[in-house]
């Protein structure tokens, strides 16, 4: 039963990457730190990212937020002109991928994307 409530719904997985989520509203202020402070390797440190997500995470080599910022940047592709949003997009589709429950794909998609984007401006571009 546990297993099966992380499984990506299937009418969710085709929304992309959602800024304006309410998971996102909720957790502002923490991404806001942790796209203002040093990167902390702890893959705990990323909003949204739980004990599940880091053995996620690890289930693919994945076991550092440095490694976590890289993938986002493996997604980035130079020739869109959207503000990282193509990325992001593809993103939440590999955390889906992954089982990360969806109510934090969007959290963590915006906390690494964020992140990107301070030590590589341009990365992702914030809407207002």
């Amino acid at each position: 039963l546990e297993a099966s409530r992380r499984q990506p719904r299937p009418e969710m997985a085709a929304a992309g990457f959602r800024e304006a989520s309410k998971g996102v509203a909720g957790k502002l202020d923490d991404i806001a730190v942790f796209v203002a402070s040093e990167v902390d390797n702890d893959l705990s440190s990323v909003p949204g990212v739980g004990p599940v997500t880091v053995t996620a995470f690890g289930k693919v080599g994945i076991t550092s937020t440095t490694q976590l910022i890289g993938k986002f940047l493996l997604m980035v592709d130079g020739d869109e002109d959207d503000g990282g949003r193509g990325a992001a997009d593809r993103y939440v589709d590999w955390l889906r991928a992954l089982g990360v429950m969806n109510n934090w794909v969007n959290v963590i998609t915006y906390a690494i994307a964020g992140k990107a984007d301070a030590l590589i401006p341009g990365t992702f571009t914030v809407r207002a």
